[in-house]
């Protein structure tokens, strides 16, 4: 059995503005954008999770500001 050689194309050259992918960041920032507004405007919606404290022992002068 034999094994057949396959030529594919290669892919056309990237533009500057493509190989710097500027449009794709621009559109990121766009939807994290969207979502930090969405959540400024209505925070009531928001889930947080609280977490209790820790029962470990604070040394003085901690960053915590305890002790």
């Amino acid at each position: 059995m034999t094994i057949g050689v396959k030529k594919v194309a290669r892919p056309r050259e990237m533009s500057f503005p493509e190989a710097l992918y500027l449009v794709e960041i621009v559109k990121g920032l766009g939807v994290t954008m969207g979502h930090l507004l969405s959540n400024i405007v209505r925070q009531e919606g928001i889930k947080t999770i609280e977490y209790p404290r820790s029962g470990g022992r604070c040394l003085p002068g901690s960053a915590d500001g305890i002790g």
